[in-house]
């Protein structure tokens, strides 16, 4: 029997996880990395509207794609500040090397 991480990983399946009252939970799961964070960016948009935000790009072991995504989320959200931060080891090892997040904080 296929564990569910292998099966994802073969179909190519992207989780996304929701930090919610301090608890990740596991939300959404899309097909490819690229429909994933557009979800995430979307997610976002569908939560602040067009209010102004400060944004934090998290990611584990990918700066250039964190610096990509950060740039896309420029385009798409009206962000006031942006920081791109390494994710704390104890999120990076439960969720693996190439783990992307975004964080935002209305500031209205």
């Amino acid at each position: 029997m296929l564990r569910q991480g292998a099966l994802a990983s073969m179909l190519n399946v992207k989780p996304i996880i929701v930090l919610k009252d301090g608890v990740l939970e596991a939300g959404e799961q899309i097909r490819t990395r690229k429909k994933s964070l557009d979800r995430i960016l979307a997610m976002i948009r569908e939560r602040v509207g067009n209010r102004a935000i400060n944004l934090s790009v998290v990611h584990a072991i990918a700066p250039a794609e964190a610096a990509s995504l950060a740039e896309t989320a420029k385009q798409a959200l009206n962000v006031r500040e942006l920081i791109i931060s390494p994710l704390s080891i104890s999120v990076a090892v439960q969720l693996g090397p190439g783990t992307m997040g975004l964080i935002a904080y209305p500031l209205d």
